[in-house]
């Protein structure tokens, strides 16, 4: 069995980024809560998402793919 995709180096980053753009979504002003606070959080989660999903894929082409767009 191969490693985790947590224990991949990109997703650490990406994780750590994470976690920064939720402490800086939370200094949005009050007006941008629904809006531009949610998109922000849900692009970084997609491309945590997608970073894990490439993990799990067996053609290297399907990895790059995947990769790329996150």
């Amino acid at each position: 069995m191969g490693i985790s995709f947590r224990e991949l180096k990109i997703w650490k980053k990406a994780y750590e980024l994470l976690m920064k753009i939720y402490k800086i979504t939370t200094r949005y002003p009050l007006e941008e809560k629904y809006n531009l606070t949610s998109q922000t959080r849900s692009s970084a989660n997609s491309a945590l998402s997608q970073i894990a999903e490439a993990h799990g894929r067996f053609y290297f082409a399907d990895k790059i793919r995947i990769l790329f767009i996150a």
